[in-house]
């Protein structure tokens, strides 16, 4: 059996993301200001929440079963983006923006749409 990565953020970058919301919302710092980008061999993505402090789910366990699930989401929906932003969305409950940078130096928002499918849009 041969191991590889993901190439998406983990569940230990997820969890690294929400305490950084926490933080900001109990300083009264604006959620829009936080971000958490990482890079791979297949891009550079830059994750954005959306929401709300209040929507923010502090009680999340970020155990084995909880990791198990992610794993699962990635082995589940081939398109990795997709997976991931299911994965925020029903396990973790909240709502994010996913961007990808390109190696053109352009940017790609992506989002779920009400099928449940990413929507690609070009930034500005």
């Amino acid at each position: 059996l041969i191991k590889s990565p993901i190439q998406m953020f983990s569940p230990g970058d997820v969890q690294q993301f929400i305490l950084l919301l926490m933080n900001a919302g109990k300083n009264n710092i604006p959620l829009i200001d936080i971000y958490g980008t990482m890079v791979s061999d297949s891009g550079t993505y830059m994750l954005k929440y959306v929401g709300v402090y209040n929507g923010i789910n502090t009680g999340l366990n970020f155990d084995n079963a909880l990791n198990e699930s992610y794993k699962k989401y990635f082995r589940t929906y081939t398109n990795k983006e997709k997976a991931f932003l299911l994965f925020m969305k029903e396990k973790i409950g909240i709502d994010i923006e996913l961007y990808k940078l390109k190696d053109d130096g352009t940017i790609e928002k992506k989002v779920l749409n009400s099928a449940k499918k990413v929507d690609t849009n070009p930034c500005q």
